[in-house]
């Protein structure tokens, strides 16, 4: 497949010319904190750092960490035009300021990633994100609109009319959470309609981690490829996969992206946290902002072209860390386990008793010989799994722990 940047010259940047933008831009950042006496420039006071400190990327090790607790009330300052947040699926809205510059950015990230998927201009793209302080629908408006698109603003809900307007509109790009594409896939599904009653070519599916094969459920319904986006409101901008589908693209003249294990940096392609510098934003730049999501970073060559590195294996969040017995167990270890079973749904619960139970779902009452072992093996913890048919009707999320 012949493949079609937004912007080459910064998509397809040699290595080395990569990393001297991101030296320079990330000593520009410092600068601008420590000018506009931002909260990080007392990090980086109590550290001993200066701007002038830095002279490669690779100094970025030197500076100290962000947290969610660290940013607090946004300033206001004059030339913040627009106010988004956080999805809230972990505490309290976190509000960001945006700057027309930072929305300029998210534009350009969005563009790119678009056309990935093939957008351009006799694209039709329906946008279910929803548009409050949710940043995805306000960026993927205005990039589609600059890819010369023609955007239909649904947003989410209606979903017959939604299925309505995809039919009637030939819609070729459905973008949305991957809960709601699979709802409106599903919903067609009982309406009788096949994939073939659809124009869809792509989806494009952000804004939540879906569960284990919900893209290959929409692929089929929907006859569409699907393209599982990372993004965030704090970066203000996205990690996108090519046609290749070898790990969602980071924009590295934009974002800074290095993997974590506590406060050591993590080899490639090894999980840990993903911790992200934002190299041009100026409503609300941040340095080593902990993301909290466990992912790896893959730097070797891509086909598509691109020079960029690639985040792959995202596989929940360290905050969804269980206490067990003195244990800390994450919910990606489970799954880890789980998935090495293709007769397992992915779909389980936790119980903490004497024992840590998982209950995993499968299929036709298959059984999940030598699980137990795996689990206790990669727990650390006395763990014993079961198997049960139809665990829940819940579309295949986590499930939370439960007590006996």
């Amino acid at each position: 497949m012949k493949q079609i940047y937004y912007n080459p010259q910064a998509e397809c940047a040699p290595r080395e010319q990569i990393e001297k933008l991101q030296a320079e831009l990330l000593k520009s950042r410092l600068e601008f904190i420590c000018r506009n006496g931002l909260p990080y420039a007392k990090k980086l006071r109590a550290a001993g750092i200066e701007p002038q400190d830095i002279r490669t990327i690779d100094d970025i090790k030197k500076l100290p960490f962000t947290d969610r607790e660290d940013i607090g009330t946004p300033v206001l300052r004059g030339d913040v035009v627009r106010l988004h947040g956080t999805s809230g699926t972990s505490g309290k809205m976190l509000v960001i300021p945006c700057t027309a510059r930072d929305l300029e950015l998210f534009c350009e990230g969005l563009c790119r990633a678009l056309t990935m998927l093939g957008c351009g201009k006799n694209s039709v793209v329906q946008n279910t994100f929803g548009y409050s302080m949710f940043v995805g629908g306000h960026g993927i408006q205005a990039a589609a609109e600059k890819l010369g698109a023609v955007v239909i603003p649904t947003s989410v809900g209606n979903t017959a009319r939604q299925i309505e307007f995809m039919r009637e509109f030939k819609t070729d790009i459905l973008c949305g959470t991957p809960s709601y594409v699979l709802h409106i896939a599903c919903e067609a599904e009982k309406l009788g309609l096949k994939r073939e009653d659809f124009a869809l070519k792509s989806c494009f599916i952000a804004g939540e981690r879906p569960p284990e094969g919900t893209a290959e459920i929409i692929a089929a319904k929907l006859g569409a490829d699907v393209y599982d986006v990372y993004g965030s409101a704090e970066m203000t901008n996205v990690f996108a996969p090519c046609s290749f589908n070898r790990g969602k693209h980071i924009p590295e003249d934009m974002i800074y992206a290095e993997i974590v294990n506590g406060d050591e940096p993590a080899g490639d392609n090894v999980l840990g946290e993903l911790v992200i510098t934002t190299l041009a934003k100026t409503g609300l730049p941040l340095i080593r902002y902990r993301t909290h999501d466990i992912a790896a970073i893959d730097s070797s060559p891509c086909p598509c072209g691109r020079t960029g590195k690639r985040l792959v294996k995202t596989e929940g969040r360290t905050d969804d860390v269980i206490f067990y017995k003195g244990c800390k167990i994450y919910p990606s270890q489970i799954e880890f386990a789980i998935k090495k079973y293709p007769a397992l749904t992915g779909r389980y619960q936790i119980v903490a008793g004497d024992k840590l139970l998982v209950i995993a779902e499968a299929r036709g009452g298959a059984a999940a010989d030598g699980l137990s072992e795996i689990l206790t093996s990669i727990t650390g913890v006395n763990a014993q799994a079961v198997t049960a048919d139809g665990l829940t009707a819940d579309g295949g999320k986590i499930y939370p722990v439960c007590k006996k």
